[in-house]
C-alpha cells in the first residue's frame, strides 16, 4: 500500500495528511458512487467504466485502491481511502477493516470539529470582543475541560433552545439571549470542586448543597457584563421547577422567566440522551417518557408539548 487520501467538504480539519489531491472529477464519481455502495473496492482499476476517472488513475499510475466513505450525523460528508502504485493489489479483509475504522475515526473528528467551530461561532455572534466576555470565555472554556460538560453539549442545547424559541414565536432578540443562556448556564460550576463535578456517584448531602450554588455563582459572573444582565437572570432560575420545589429561590410556574424554563427542557433531555459519569444513557423512547412524566412538576407542561410536537416530533 503506497499512499492514502481524503477528502472532505469544506469548513474541515484534520491532522491526516494529504499525499496528493483529488481530482474534481475524481470526487464527483466517488461521491455518486459511495451513494449506492458502503466501500469502494477496485483492485484493478481497468475495470473501471468512466474514461475520465479510469485516465486520471492510470496517469498517476494507480493500479488498485480501497475507499469508504464517512459521515456525519448519518449525512455523508467525504471519503476516505488507500491506493496501491505499480502493480495490482487484492485489498484483504485486514485492509477494508483498517478503512472502515478510519472512516469512524473520521466522523468522530470531523462532528467534533463541526461543533467546536458553530461553537466558536456562537460566541462570537453573541458575546462580541469585549474583554469582560473574553474572560468568561475562558473560564468557560476550564470549566469543559475540568468536567463532563462538553463544547458539543452546549451546542446541541443552544440549537434546541432556539428551535423550541421559534416554534414558541419568540423575537429574535429573544433568541439571541435564549441561544446564549444554553451556552452559558453552568459557567458557575467553575467554582465547584473537581471531585464533585466528576464524581461518578450520587453526590452525598454536603456535596449536593455545594452542586446548588452554581447558579448564583453563574449570576455573578455574568452580570459583570452589562449587556447580558438578562442572562444573567436567567442563569439563576435554570434550576428552578414548574412546581416551585426548584432552587436557588424557589420560584414556581410563569414566576420562572420562559428562557429557564425552556432550557431545562432542552438540558434535561440532551443530559438524559448522553451518557454521564454516573449513568448510562437513556433510549429516545425512554427520554420521551421522562419529561411527559415531569411535565407539570419539573418542567413547564407546554414546554415539553412543544418540544415533542414541533421539535422532535415524537408522539
Amino acid at each position: 500500500m503506497n499512499s492514502f487520501f481524503e477528502w472532505t467538504d469544506s469548513n474541515f480539519s484534520y491532522n491526516f495528511r494529504k499525499v496528493n489531491e483529488v481530482p474534481y472529477d475524481f470526487r464527483v464519481w466517488f461521491s455518486k458512487k459511495l451513494e449506492r455502495d458502503k466501500i469502494l473496492n477496485y483492485s484493478d482499476v481497468e475495470i473501471i467504466e468512466e474514461c475520465s476517472v479510469r485516465r486520471i488513475l492510470t496517469r498517476n499510475n494507480i493500479k488498485s485502491f480501497l475507499v469508504s466513505p464517512f459521515f456525519i450525523d448519518n449525512h455523508y460528508h467525504g471519503f476516505i481511502g488507500f491506493e496501491q502504485y505499480d502493480k495490482k493489489r487484492e485489498w484483504v479483509e485486514n485492509d477494508i477493516n483498517m478503512i472502515l475504522a478510519l472512516s469512524i475515526v473520521l466522523s468522530q473528528m470531523s462532528r467534533r470539529d463541526l461543533a467546536e467551530k458553530r461553537f466558536i461561532d456562537q460566541k462570537k455572534r453573541l458575546l462580541g470582543q469585549c474583554s469582560t466576555s473574553s474572560i468568561i470565555l475562558s473560564m468557560q472554556k476550564i470549566l469543559f475541560e475540568k468536567s463532563y460538560e462538553t463544547e458539543e453539549h452546549a451546542v446541541r442545547v443552544a440549537e434546541n433552545c432556539k428551535k423550541i424559541g421559534v416554534a414558541m414565536n419568540l423575537s429574535v432578540i429573544d433568541i439571541n439571549e435564549l441561544e446564549l443562556l444554553a451556552i452559558l448556564h453552568d459557567i458557575g460550576k467553575i467554582a465547584i470542586s473537581d471531585e464533585i463535578l466528576t464524581k461518578p456517584d450520587q453526590l452525598n448531602d454536603d456535596e449536593w448543597t455545594e452542586m446548588k450554588r452554581h447558579p448564583e455563582i453563574g449570576y455573578r459572573i455574568v452580570k459583570s457584563v452589562p449587556e447580558l444582565f438578562h442572562v444573567a437572570q436567567y442563569i439563576l432560575c435554570h434550576h428552578e421547577r414548574w412546581d416551585g420545589h426548584g432552587y436557588p429561590q424557589g420560584l414556581k410556574g410563569e414566576e420562572i422567566p420562559l428562557p429557564a424554563r425552556i432550557l431545562a427542557v432542552a438540558d434535561s433531555y440532551d443530559a438524559m440522551m448522553f451518557d454521564r459519569p454516573y449513568r448510562q444513557a437513556m433510549s429516545i423512547s425512554e427520554a420521551k417518557q421522562e419529561l411527559i412524566n415531569n411535565a407539570g412538576t419539573q418542567f413547564d407542561p407546554e414546554v415539553v408539548r412543544v418540544f415533542l410536537k414541533y421539535i422532535y416530533k415524537l408522539k
